[in-house]
């Protein structure tokens, strides 16, 4: 989480879903995703010897009621 909130862009993270193995939960500029993205599996790699699994998505307008 602290890798993430130290690169350009990032508004701020969070750790989501830790029972079950976790997740991070970043809000990052859309113009800095695609240098926020290797930036952190890199340090991820480094940190932990591992390959995480990273998604960038797009917050959408949310749930709304579909009456007739």
């Amino acid at each position: 989480m602290w890798t993430a909130t130290q690169q350009a862009g990032c508004f701020g993270s969070r750790l989501v879903g830790a029972g079950f193995g976790g997740a991070v939960l970043a809000l990052v500029a859309q113009e800095d995703v695609r240098r926020f993205l290797p930036a952190v599996v890199e340090r991820y790699q480094a940190s932990t010897g591992r390959q995480p699994n990273v998604f960038a998505v797009q917050v959408g307008g949310g749930a709304e009621a579909v009456l007739p």
